[in-house]
């Protein structure tokens, strides 16, 4: 059965559709047009807006139902997915919506961020655990403002507390530099970031710096004990006068045997004034003189202060010019030496020379060498410092100077001297550098305090120093200690022949004999 619409409701019906007023999905009219509408103002990179788009057929009435595609002319402004837009970058795109090949366009406008003031600063580390020697590692930084927008071209700078465990530069390339924990920072307009970096020792590489320090610091006690024994020695075999016992400059003294021109002669050093306790004899097997120059090989065995036997050292030396009047020492001493440790360990080659006559210095100038074999590290270390000696009105020593360091392996070091005032070492190849600087209270064998030196090696951050502590024990400590940060790294405890032991940073003790390491 038909039903029948009411006249007045048909009515109603059929204008309605007629004016456009709303969509119908009655009836298969084409899409004539499309038309796309939305807010787009105020848009910047990161927002988003929903755009919609009608179908309308040639008398602009809606069409529902139909399918529309949505693209952009610039997806480096803008990209649409169903109508949503997000804004990407500053710009302008068109949005187009495409419905039964017909399309309607809307332009946006993409406004740039107008930043705001720095609020958050966060660091961007590949690697926060290092171990000292590691490579540079370089760290960045994620900077936004208050509404979460990535900010560029902000100024950055970097710093890392407590300081010496890293270095941080001005682009933020972190170098581990010593063991420890340290924080790392990053500032932009006031705005902090952080993180935490560890840094673990590295054993192979600390320990060797460790260990070519230490020999060098203790090198320049060796070599002031050998100078002034010899001094004293050169003293006996030109013809003093014999001396059952004679104290000495500063502490210790000496025994002058009758005939010590001829050889062979016994020339004995004690560490106390009453030639109680023997430190040094030295027995002098050849002593030839031409016109002022000395020529003398002999052999001296080191006893420590409770009498411990510590080794010999045999000597090859020349003295020339050599001229004590008024107390003033003139001329030239140099020599090469071994020493022999009674426990079997490497030999040991050292050397010196000093010109007293050495313009610039109202002492004069002197070098001490070492080149000794590390078994343990399959390495042979070596040095030459030249020190620069001073004296004061009040007889206080001070002396300025630096030392070439070498390495290289096992018994590839040689030291030489190739005229009485030079001495190098050949083989291996050179290590670095360091400078010393210290004083003594006097010029003797053994001085009392204030006595002390240190020797810095800049390259890898570290210093030695050494005191003596004790005037009547002539005890004396020394430390390795970083430069930048003060941590100490080794430790070292001496009684008065420079004999003790040295603590190394990884718990390593190790024995010191006559200021020279055992390993």
């Amino acid at each position: 059965m038909r039903t029948r619409i009411p006249g007045t409701l048909a009515l109603v019906l059929y204008l309605t559709a007629g004016c456009g007023g709303g969509p119908t999905t009655n009836g298969g009219e084409p899409v004539a047009t499309v038309t796309v509408t939305g807010s787009t103002s105020a848009l910047t990179p990161g927002l988003t807006v929903q755009l919609t788009a009608t179908p309308r057929d040639a008398a602009g009435t809606g069409l529902s139902g139909r399918a529309i595609t949505w693209t952009s002319s610039s997806l480096a402004v803008a990209t649409v997915s169903n109508g949503l837009v997000t804004a990407v970058g500053p710009g302008t795109a068109t949005i187009t919506a495409t419905s039964e090949g017909k399309s309607g366009t809307l332009s946006i406008t993409v406004n740039p961020i107008e930043p705001g003031p720095v609020a958050s600063v966060v660091i961007v580390a590949p690697k926060t655990a290092f171990e000292v020697g590691d490579a540079a590692v370089s760290y960045g930084t994620t900077i936004k403002d208050a509404a979460g927008h990535v900010l560029v071209g902000r100024t950055v700078t970097w710093s890392a507390a407590p300081v010496g465990i890293v270095s941080v530069s001005l682009t933020g390339s972190v170098t581990a530099i010593a063991a420890g924990a340290t924080t790392v920072t990053a500032t932009s307009e006031g705005i902090a970031g952080t993180v935490q970096v560890t840094v673990a020792p590295n054993p192979a590489a600390s320990l060797l710096e460790q260990r070519v320090l230490a020999q060098q610091g203790l090198a320049i006690a060796l070599a002031s004990t050998v100078l002034q024994s010899q001094i004293y020695t050169l003293v006996a075999v030109s013809g003093a006068d014999p001396d059952n016992c004679l104290a000495l400059p500063g502490g210790g003294a000496m025994r002058i045997p009758p005939n010590a021109d001829q050889v062979p002669a016994v020339v004995s050093f004690f560490f106390d004034g009453a030639c109680t306790r023997p430190y040094m004899v030295e027995t002098v097997t050849q002593n030839t003189v031409v016109g002022d120059t000395y020529h003398l090989i002999a052999n001296a065995v080191y006893t420590g202060p409770t009498g411990t036997l510590l080794g010999s050292i045999a000597f090859d030396e020349t003295a020339r010019h050599i001229d004590f009047a008024n107390n003033i020492l003139t001329g030239t001493v140099n020599g090469l030496g071994v020493y022999t440790s009674p426990s079997g360990a490497p030999s040991v080659q050292l050397g010196l020379n000093c010109d007293f006559g050495a313009s610039g210095h109202n002492i004069g100038v002197c070098q001490g060498g070492i080149a000794q074999n590390f078994p343990g590290l399959n390495t042979a270390l070596g040095s030459v410092a030249t020190l620069g000696l001073d004296s004061t009105a009040a007889g206080v020593l001070n002396f300025t100077g630096s030392s070439a360091l070498r390495s290289g392996g096992l018994n590839q070091l040689t030291l030489t001297q190739p005229t009485a005032t030079t001495m190098v070492i050949t083989g291996g190849s050179a290590y670095g550098s360091a400078t010393g600087s210290g004083g003594a209270a006097s010029f003797s064998l053994f001085p009392p305090t204030p006595t002390g030196w240190s020797v810095t090696d800049a390259a890898n951050d570290m210093v030695f120093t050494i005191s003596l502590v004790d005037n009547a024990t002539r005890t004396l400590t020394a430390t390795l200690k970083r430069v930048s940060s003060g941590v100490t790294l080794a430790t070292l405890a001496l009684d008065q022949s420079g004999t003790g032991t040295i603590t190394y940073s990884n718990g390593l003790v190790a024995a010191v004999t006559s200021w020279m390491l055992s390993q």
